[in-house]
C-alpha cells in the first residue's frame, strides 16, 4: 500500500472524526400543566403523558377533591376568577408557583402538544426556546373573530378596550396588533411550552394586560361575558410570539386531539 502524503492524512483523520459522537448533555426537565374543567371524567396524573400534570382550573368554585390532581387555588392564585379566564388560571398558578424546572408548559385535558424525542434534544441542545402549535386553522383578519356564529366569538367591544390598554401600556406591541390582526392570522390558542425564563416573560404581559382591563371594567361597571378575558389571552398568546418572533427560537409542532366527556355540569360551590 503506497504512503500518504502528510496533507493526505491529515483529510482522512479529518472524515474519520468529521461526524464524532457527540458528548452527552443533560436532559432539560420539563413540567406541563393540563389545565382541566373538572366537567367530565377526572384525569389523574398517572394517566397523562410524561411530565405532564393535571391541574383543576377553578378549584376555589369547586367542591372536592380528586386524588391524583393538583389545584389551581393554592398559593398566590387567581382560581376564583375562573368564569372570566376560564383555563388561564392554571396559566397564572404555574406563573406564580412553578417548581423549578427548565422549561414550563400548558395544555389543556382535550389538547395536547405532541412533544417527541427530538424535540427534547433540541430542549437540551437550546435550539428551541418555545413549542407552540401547528398553524393550521386561520381567520381572515380579526373581523371574523367578531361573528356571532364563530366559535369562540369576541365582543367588539372587549377588543376595543384591550387595545386600550396596549395603547396606554405596550405602544409597541400595540401597533404590531393592528398589523397582525388586519390580515390572516392563525386561530389563537393559549397552549405552549416554553423555556422557565420565556414562559414567565410571557406571563408577566398577559396577566398585565388582562387585570388591568379587569380592573378597568370594574371600576367603570362594564360587565365582562363568562370566558371573555380567556379569549382576549389567546390574542395576546399569539401576539407575544409573533411579536418576538426573531427573538426565540420557535418551534411548530402538532397537538394531539382527545375527545372528553364534557356534558356532566360543573360543580361549583
Amino acid at each position: 500500500m503506497a504512503d500518504l502524503s502528510g496533507k493526505d492524512a491529515d483529510k482522512m483523520v479529518k472524515r474519520r472524526h468529521r461526524n464524532p459522537t457527540l458528548p452527552p448533555v443533560k436532559p432539560s426537565s420539563l413540567f406541563i400543566a393540563m389545565a382541566c374543567s373538572g366537567k367530565g371524567t377526572p384525569i389523574q396524573s398517572d394517566k397523562c403523558p410524561p411530565n405532564t400534570f393535571p391541574v383543576l382550573a377553578g378549584a376555589a368554585l369547586i367542591s372536592g377533591r380528586t386524588p391524583g390532581m393538583s389545584y389551581d387555588d393554592f398559593g398566590q392564585n387567581i382560581s376564583k376568577d375562573y368564569p372570566l379566564f376560564g383555563l388561564l388560571t392554571v396559566t397564572y398558578w404555574l406563573h406564580k408557583n412553578a417548581p423549578d424546572f427548565d422549561f414550563l408548559g400548558i395544555c389543556d385535558e382535550c389538547r395536547r402538544l405532541l412533544i417527541t424525542e427530538n424535540h427534547r434534544h433540541g430542549f437540551a441542545r437550546k435550539k428551541i426556546d418555545v413549542v407552540l402549535p401547528s398553524q393550521r386553522i386561520k381567520l381572515s383578519d380579526i373581523e371574523a373573530y367578531f361573528h356571532p356564529d364563530a366559535q369562540g366569538s369576541l365582543r367588539r367591544e372587549d377588543y376595543e378596550r384591550l387595545m386600550g390598554v396596549l395603547d396606554e401600556k405596550y405602544p409597541d406591541m400595540a401597533a404590531c396588533v393592528r398589523d397582525l390582526f388586519s390580515h390572516e392570522f392563525v386561530l389563537p390558542s393559549n397552549i405552549l411550552v416554553a423555556r422557565s425564563d420565556i414562559f414567565h416573560a410571557y406571563a408577566e404581559f398577559l396577566f398585565a394586560v388582562l387585570q388591568t382591563l379587569q380592573q378597568e371594567n370594574a371600576s367603570v361597571g362594564i360587565q365582562q361575558e363568562p370566558g371573555s378575558l380567556c379569549m382576549l389571552g389567546r390574542l395576546l398568546t399569539t401576539l407575544y410570539f409573533e411579536y418576538h418572533k426573531e427573538d426565540y427560537k420557535i418551534k411548530r409542532v402538532n397537538c394531539h386531539t382527545i375527545v372528553t366527556n364534557h356534558h356532566k355540569p360543573r360543580k361549583m360551590e
